[in-house]
């Protein structure tokens, strides 16, 4: 099962995927792009490194971008591919900022070979710098209002978005690399999407990670806007290497270099790792749950970020819906985030409530929207609906009982054919489970629109 790794400071949010992407988000602003597409995933949020032998210059057989192994890994484990670039392992670690809308993507390559190795490290990001679902629904027109600018003196990317409007408010961004070992080329920057991934390719077949010659260093207004940042290292036999890419968004370009110089700084990164942990800690012990409930809590998050073709209803029951997203109001659903159904057949099963009242939490915190309904089943006896309602006003959810993006609760015998056919339904009962330690037997009650 995928499972995502979310960091937050309860303003800025990053939710990162197990291949090595991730996208970013701050105050209902998409700060990067992530598509929900299988076939698009990992085009955004990228590092990458190419390695070369530094005596002769022999390329080596690919380039792979920084992602995990099959085996189910945490950020801070290693995070690179054995294959043909086992001589390099990394480790990435991100981290998010307590003080500011920044986030750190560190990673540390190693050279296990017995040469010096020249290693070429690429970080990709599309950046939004607008509401996600406006980004959506119309990208062309949302690019449009983009633009960069390489600062040479700050040695960083800039990029802000033009008001539309005069009411609204010009969001900046920076993108900044440091490294704390010394680079035998300059560092060069990339801003045009078009010159970094070239024509009919997608970011990983992308044209410039089929060389190592420095970006083009093209900023402006271009026509799809990208922060991306090439750093040249030589790396001996047996050293290891971090290089940090900080990414981060303010209110003003004032605001914008005073985070570019703070985070430039020598032991920027380190200060930043030391308090990351402190709104995820908080956030925990608010919730009243453990580190252990917070990876499970991640790994349910997998299936409410990207849809699983394994737990939708199948094409003929979906093609024989005959009502639309306005059925669902009746309900007090939206209908534009991800719906989680549990049902809840007695009280033995409460555990199994209590554990997703408190993801839908850690979930909202971390800046996933989803609405929680929760359904009495048919065989339940008539005080279960009172006593599910007492639990959820006692729960840490109370205040969003009934709100958009909250929690909801409904009798499954009410529903009619029509509202099962929209999905207001479990796909498999949960009446006769007693236990909710498995992600895998909580998995399946993740549902999406139709």
């Amino acid at each position: 099962m995928l499972e995502l790794n979310l960091r937050s400071n309860g303003k800025y949010h990053v939710v990162g995927m197990p291949d090595g992407s991730a996208s970013s988000y701050c105050d209902g602003m998409a700060v990067t792009r992530w598509l929900e597409d299988a076939a698009l995933a990992g085009q955004s949020g990228l590092i990458f490194f190419h390695t070369s032998d530094r005596d002769i210059g022999a390329s080596s057989e690919g380039i792979a971008s920084v992602r995990s192994t099959s085996r189910p890994v945490r950020f801070e484990e290693v995070l690179a591919p054995a294959d043909a670039l086992d001589e390099v392992k990394t480790v990435m670690y991100v981290a998010v900022a307590c003080d500011a809308a920044v986030e750190l993507r560190r990673v540390r390559f190693t050279n296990h070979s017995s040469r010096t190795l020249l290693l070429t490290t690429t970080s990709f990001a599309e950046v939004v710098l607008a509401p996600a679902t406006t980004d959506a629904a119309h990208p062309a027109f949302s690019k449009l209002f983009l633009e960069s600018e390489i600062d040479e003196t700050l040695g960083a990317i800039l990029v802000t978005r033009r008001p539309s409007l005069p009411k609204d408010e010009q969001p900046w961004l920076f993108s900044v690399a440091t490294s704390n070992h010394i680079a035998v080329g300059k560092m060069s920057f990339e801003t045009d999407r078009m010159r970094f991934v070239g024509r009919g390719r997608t970011t990983s077949t992308a044209e410039a990670l089929e060389h190592d010659r420095p970006l083009s260093g093209r900023g402006g207004a271009v026509l799809d806007t990208v922060a991306a940042i090439r750093v040249p290292i030589a790396l001996e036999a047996g050293a290891s290497a971090e290089i940090d890419w900080f990414t981060g968004v303010a209110h003003s370009r004032l605001e914008c270099e005073g985070l570019v110089k703070k985070f430039n700084a020598a032991g920027a990164g380190n200060r930043l790792l030391a308090g990351s942990n402190l709104y995820g800690e908080a956030l925990l012990e608010r919730i009243g749950a453990s580190k252990a409930d917070g990876r499970l809590y991640e790994r349910l998050a997998a299936s409410v970020v990207r849809v699983n073709a394994a737990l939708r209803a199948d094409a003929t029951e979906i093609a024989s819906n005959r009502r639309g997203q306005s059925s669902l109001w009746k309900f007090g659903l939206s209908g534009d985030v991800p719906i989680v159904l549990l049902e809840v057949a007695h009280e033995p099963e409460f555990g199994r409530l209590q554990t997703f009242l408190r993801a839908h939490a850690f979930w909202s915190a971390h800046g996933i929207q989803s609405e929680l309904i929760i359904l009495i089943s048919q065989e339940a006896d008539g005080r279960l609906y009172e006593n599910v309602r007492q639990l959820i006003f006692g729960s840490v959810q109370a205040e969003v009982f009934e709100k958009r993006g909250g929690v909801f609760l409904h009798d499954l015998a009410a529903l009619d054919d029509g509202d099962r056919g929209l999905g207001i339904e479990p796909r498999q009962p949960v009446g006769e489970r007693r236990t909710h330690d498995a992600a895998a037997d909580d998995d399946d009650l993740i549902a999406h629109p139709r």
